[in-house]
């Protein structure tokens, strides 16, 4: 759930039951699904008003929609293309600093596991003092043999930006032991994979 999900929960002093609808709520504002108990999901069905009384869809929700599908038709393939591109880059450069990425499908999102998941604040903060951004993947998120950070390059990212994103990797592996490609094979190899749970 969002900080601002968390807030607007705690704030109406949502039921720990509900606390599932305020988590998809957070990232749809048209709720577009429900992931909650089988129980309460039942109820919602009998007990929630229909969507006809709410009115139609929001205008706006509707131009979006549109626009995204103009500019897939126009351009799609071109900016798919451009980002498997971009993608490439920072795998190849992770490649090259034989650091471990769980991506093996060439998909924008890299997730980077850190040798020694205390190094976490540090690494978060040298992130952040470069102006990348990253979603942290925490311990108890996640086991610990996974704790790191995870990227992702998006169609507005530039070649500037990569370049800047490959130096930073390159003086963040430089300072802090990032999981290193032999160790991780290692570690599958052995079967404790899911060692620090």
């Amino acid at each position: 759930m969002t900080l601002v999900g968390v807030a607007t929960a705690a704030h109406l002093t949502v039921p720990p039951a509900l606390a599932p609808v305020w988590a998809v709520m957070a990232y749809s504002s048209l709720l577009a699904f429900l992931a909650l108990p089988t129980g309460l999901k039942n109820r919602l069905k009998t007990a929630a008003a229909p969507y006809l009384y709410s009115g139609p869809s929001p205008t706006a929700s509707l131009a979006t929609a549109m626009a995204g599908l103009d500019v897939n038709d126009r351009r799609g393939d071109a900016v798919r293309a451009d980002l498997h591109r971009k993608t490439a880059r920072v795998l190849d450069h992770l490649a090259e600093l034989d650091v471990y990425t769980l991506n093996r499908d060439g998909l924008p999102v890299l997730e980077v596991p850190l040798a020694d998941a205390g190094d976490l604040d540090a690494v978060a903060q040298t992130l952040w003092d470069e102006s990348i951004h990253v979603t942290l993947a925490a311990y108890p998120l996640v086991p610990r043999d996974r704790v790191g950070f995870r990227l992702q390059v998006t169609a507005l990212n530039s070649d500037e930006d990569i370049s800047r994103l490959n130096a930073t990797l390159t003086r963040l592996a430089a300072r802090y032991p990032l999981r290193r490609r032999e160790s991780q094979d290692a570690v599958s190899e052995a079967g404790v994979g899911g060692a620090g749970r």
